[in-house]
C-alpha cells in the first residue's frame, strides 16, 4: 500500500509552505532523499520535499518514514553541520521551518533518542565550530512554534547540564570535548532570536543551579579555542550575556554576576593583544546591551567597595574601567554611544545627591562611588592607547595618551623638575604656549624613561600630582565632588603610569577576583 496523506486543502501549515495541496506521497519524497545520497544533495532534496507540505504532519510523516528506514542513518543528512552547509545557497526557507516543527514533534513524542539529538547539533570530534553554530540557529530560528519553543527549552537545559557537569580540563583538551562542543552548538544556536534566547536565560538561571555551576558554564563557552570560535559566527557565550541582557528584573542579579566575571577575565573579551586592537564583535556587543539594560544594578554593585567590606574598591575601578572600555570608550563598538550615555546619568545622578545634602549619609556613599568611577573612567578611556610598551618610545607615548584622556596637557602648570627642564629649554616657564609645553613633556619623558628607578618614580609621581592639580581647576565650582574625582585618580593615575613605564598594564589590570 502507498503511504501517502490527505492534506486538507486550506488547512495551512508553517509560514512560507507551499499553498497548493493535494496529497503528499510519502514513500516517493523518502525515496528521493535517499537516491540523492549517491549522486546528489540529500539535505537540499529533503527540505524541498518538506517544502511541498502543507500541514506539520505531513512533515513529520516524512520525517518518520526516514527514520524508519535509516533508524542509524538518517541523522546523516539531517543535522546542524548540513544544515550550515546549505546557508546561503538558496533553500527552501518553508522546508527549513516544516523540518523544524517535524523534528520538535518527534522530540515531543519521546522518538527521538539522546544519541540522535547528539547527532542532530553536530556531535563528534569535528562536529562542533562555526558552521555547526550557525546550522542550529538556522534550524531553531526557522520556527517560533509552541513545540519548537518547548524543543528549545529541552535543548538548553540539557547542554547546560552537560557543562555544569563538564570536567573542565577534559572538556577543552580530552575526552570531553565532543559532548561540550555539542552543547556550544545548542547555547549558538538559541541565541538566534528573543523566544530562544528566554529558553536559554530559563536554563541557565534555573533554581536548581548555583553560582559556582554557572561559573563553569561560562568559562567553557568562553575558551575561544576550545569552542571553535569565530567573529563572524554565532557565539554561545554571546548569546547568553544577551538573554540576560532581555531578562528584565528577573536576570539583573544574574547580569550583575555576569559583569563582574567578565570585568576578572578580560581575555575572553578581546582579541589579539587588548591593549593595541580596537574590536567590536559579537561578545563586545552583548557586553554593551547587558550594561545598557542593568545599568543601575552594575554601576552600583562595581562602585560600592567603600560601603562593602567584601569588595576591594581598586578592583571595583579595574573591573568597571575594563568593562567600559571595551564598550562605551570603543569606538568601532555599535552601541558605545548608549553605554556612554547611562554611564553620564548614572555620574550626574550621584552628583546631585551629593549637592542636595555633603554630609548626609546618602552623600557620603556617593562620593564613594565618584571616587571608584573616577579611576574607572582613567582606564576605560585608556585601553586603547596602550599597545607595545617595549621601547622607551612607545612608552612615553603610552604616557602622553593616558595623561591626555584627564587633562587637556597644554594646561599642566608645570612644577618640580618638569619646570626646571622648560626653564632650561625654553629659557621660562611664563607663557608658554599649549604645544611648547606638549613638546616639551615629551622631551622630558623620553629622559625620565633613561632614568634610575627612583628617579622614574619621582618624575611620574610629580607628574600625576600636576594631573590632580588639573582636575581641581576643573570641577573648583563643586570641591566636594573634586575631591572625591580626585582623591582616586591621583594613585590610580601614578599606578598607571609607571606600569606604562615598566611595560607592565596586564599586571596592573588584573584584580584579586573577589567577591
Amino acid at each position: 500500500m502507498i503511504n501517502t496523506i490527505h492534506a486538507i486543502p486550506d488547512a495551512g501549515g508553517p509560514v512560507g509552505t507551499n499553498t497548493s495541496c493535494g496529497t503528499v506521497d510519502v514513500d516517493q519524497a523518502v525515496d528521493n532523499v535517499l537516491d540523492a545520497r549517491g549522486n546528489g544533495d540529500p539535505t537540499q532534496v529533503l527540505l524541498d520535499e518538506l517544502s511541498r507540505c502543507c500541514t506539520p504532519e505531513e512533515a513529520k510523516a516524512i520525517l518518520d518514514e526516514l527514520q524508519r528506514r535509516e533508524p542509524d542513518r538518517w541523522t546523516d543528512f539531517v543535522n546542524a553541520t548540513e544544515l550550515g552547509r546549505l546557508e546561503g545557497s538558496g533553500y527552501p526557507a518553508s522546508g527549513l521551518t516544516a523540518l523544524a516543527d517535524a523534528i520538535a514533534a518527534k522530540h515531543a513524542e519521546g522518538s527521538l533518542d539522546q544519541d540522535e539529538l547528539f547527532s542532530l547539533f553536530g556531535f563528534g570530534i569535528a562536529g562542533f565550530g562555526p558552521q555547526q553554530e550557525r546550522g542550529a540557529q538556522m534550524l531553531f530560528g526557522a520556527s517560533n512554534s509552541q513545540a519548537m519553543q518547548d524543543f528549545e527549552a529541552a535543548m538548553a537545559t540539557m547542554a547546560m547540564d552537560i557543562l555544569a557537569g563538564a570536567d573542565r580540563h577534559r572538556a577543552s583538551h580530552g575526552t570531553d570535548v565532543q559532548i561540550t562542543g555539542w552543547a556550544n552548538n545548542v547555547i549558538a544556536g538559541l541565541g538566534v532570536d528573543a523566544l530562544s534566547r528566554q529558553a536559554l536565560f530559563d536554563a541557565y538561571a534555573s533554581p536548581d543551579r548555583d553560582a559556582a555551576e554557572r561559573q563553569h558554564i561560562r568559562e567553557l563557552l568562553a575558551d575561544k579555542d576550545s569552542v571553535g570560535y569565530d567573529t563572524h559566527s554565532p557565539d554561545a557565550l554571546a548569546g547568553l550575556i544577551v538573554a540576560l541582557a532581555e531578562s528584565g528584573g528577573r536576570g539583573t542579579d544574574l547580569a550583575v554576576e555576569m559583569a563582574n566575571w567578565a570585568g576578572d577575565n578580560q581575555e575572553y573579551f578581546v582579541e589579539n593583544d587588548i591593549f593595541s586592537q580596537r574590536t567590536s564583535d559579537s561578545r563586545t556587543e552583548a557586553l554593551s546591551r547587558l550594561l545598557i539594560s542593568h545599568s543601575d544594578a552594575i554601576f552600583d554593585d562595581l562602585t560600592d567597595g567603600y560601603d562593602n567590606p567584601g569588595q576591594y574598591a581598586a578592583d571595583d575601578a579595574r573591573r568597571l574601567g575594563f568593562l567600559l572600555g571595551v564598550t562605551a570608550f570603543n569606538p568601532d563598538n555599535l552601541f558605545g554611544e548608549a553605554v556612554a550615555s547611562k554611564l553620564d546619568d548614572y555620574t550626574r545622578d550621584q552628583a546631585d545627591i551629593v549637592a542636595v545634602d555633603p554630609q548626609s549619609a546618602e552623600a557620603q556613599s556617593a562620593l564613594g562611588r565618584l571616587e571608584i568611577l573616577s579611576p574607572a573612567l582613567l582606564i576605560a578611556q585608556s585601553l586603547p592607547f596602550l599597545g607595545n610598551l617595549e621601547s622607551n618610545e612607545a612608552r612615553v607615548n603610552g604616557i602622553l595618551r593616558i595623561i591626555d584622556t584627564v587633562v587637556t596637557i597644554g594646561s599642566l602648570v608645570p612644577t618640580g623638575k618638569f619646570a626646571d627642564f622648560l626653564f632650561d629649554l625654553y629659557g621660562t616657564v611664563e607663557g608658554l604656549t599649549d604645544a611648547q609645553i606638549e613638546a616639551g613633556l615629551e622631551q622630558y619623558l623620553t629622559g625620565l624613561m633613561s632614568g634610575s628607578p627612583e628617579e622614574i618614580e619621582a618624575g611620574l609621581q610629580e607628574l600625576a600630582d600636576m594631573v590632580d592639580a588639573g582636575i581641581q581647576a576643573e570641577y573648583g565650582d563643586n570641591p566636594v565632588v573634586a575631591g572625591a574625582m580626585s582623591r582616586r585618580l591621583e594613585d590610580t593615575l601614578y599606578d598607571m603610569l609607571l606600569a606604562i613605564a615598566n611595560n607592565d598594564v596586564s599586571d596592573y589590570l588584573e584584580t584579586h577576583h573577589d567577591g
